[in-house]
């Protein structure tokens, strides 16, 4: 393998992992992306290390914006699920609060 191939192996790796990632953050399996994001960031530091050359700039071109695309999809799932997260704990706390109010209304009724 030349490293113009291994640097378009490593493009095409990325995107591939990437892909990957957003499938299974569509299944709401984050731990399992997570997991992935190392390999993903060595990746992505392999496909990165050197220049691309004019050669394989046009196919590289449409795998960085494949990756790219992916890339913004998993980030737009990460930041609704942070969201749902977030109000799914204000619902909870509101409930707890709830909860407590009503044992101190018992208590009270009952001392």
């Amino acid at each position: 393998m030349t490293i113009h191939d291994a640097h378009e192996q490593a493009l095409i790796d990325l995107r591939e992992l990437t892909e990957r990632m957003l499938e299974l953050a569509r299944r709401a399996e984050w731990t399992a992306v997570e997991e992935a994001r190392p390999i993903r960031e060595t990746l992505l530091r392999a496909a990165f290390a050197q220049p691309i050359s004019p050669e394989l700039a046009p196919r590289a071109a449409v795998e960085i914006r494949r990756t790219l695309a992916a890339e913004q999809a998993l980030t737009d799932l990460a930041l609704a699920e942070r969201e749902r997260a977030a109000r799914d704990l204000r619902d909870l706390r509101g409930a707890r609060r709830g909860v407590g109010h009503y044992q101190d209304v018992i208590r009270d009724s009952t001392a």
